[in-house]
């Protein structure tokens, strides 16, 4: 792993050196790197969930099932006088008046009547 050009995540400050992590069984965690900027941050940089489970001794979490579906699905809606949202009532209400006056022309400066 080359982490000679990872700059720090919080400032953006490069490395000042990097070294091996101990695993749970003592021995240098392969894949694992201990890295210190030169601003002083430090972290444990792993190049994968299971590489980072060799140092602290956990399993690595379970990857969700891809059929199941974690997140309700979006499903968009138009405003309405019920559900105006994201607008308030009376910002709706504003937007329903400025659009009536726009389709029967009263903005237009060409003297056009407005399409229909």
């Amino acid at each position: 792993m080359d982490v000679s050009q990872m700059l720090c995540p919080s400032c953006g400050a490069p490395p000042a050196l990097a070294g091996p992590v101990p695993g749970a069984d003592g021995r240098p965690a392969e894949g694992v790197m201990l890295v210190v900027w030169t601003c002083g941050h430090r972290a444990i940089v792993a190049e994968s969930p299971e590489a980072a489970a060799a140092v602290t001794g956990e399993t690595p979490p379970a990857e969700p099932a891809a059929e199941a579906e974690t997140e309700a699905t979006y499903r968009y809606r138009e405003p309405s006088a019920e559900t105006p949202f994201p607008f308030s009532p009376h910002e709706y209400a504003r937007l329903l008046v400025l659009r009536s006056r726009v389709q029967e022309g009263a903005f237009a400066e060409d003297g056009v009547p407005a399409l229909h």
